[in-house]
């Protein structure tokens, strides 16, 4: 699988910066999807578990919602 082999190749072995945006909305039903493992690829799930970091640390009353 292509994810797979990201890991073996020297370009996955190197460090990256992603930036993203969004609305408060649109972070909460990306947490809501993607933060479980099982219903997404390991990567995508640690993302979504440091977006809810952040968004509860600015957020606290969102705890009840995701």
């Amino acid at each position: 699988a292509k994810e797979v082999a990201r890991t073996l190749l020297p370009e996955g072995l190197t460090m990256s910066k992603m930036y993203m945006q969004g609305s408060v909305r649109s972070w909460i039903h990306f947490v809501q999807v993607r933060g479980e493992e099982g219903v997404a690829q390991k990567e995508i799930v640690d993302v979504a578990r440091k977006v809810k970091k952040e968004l509860l640390k600015h957020f606290p009353c969102l705890s009840e919602v995701i």
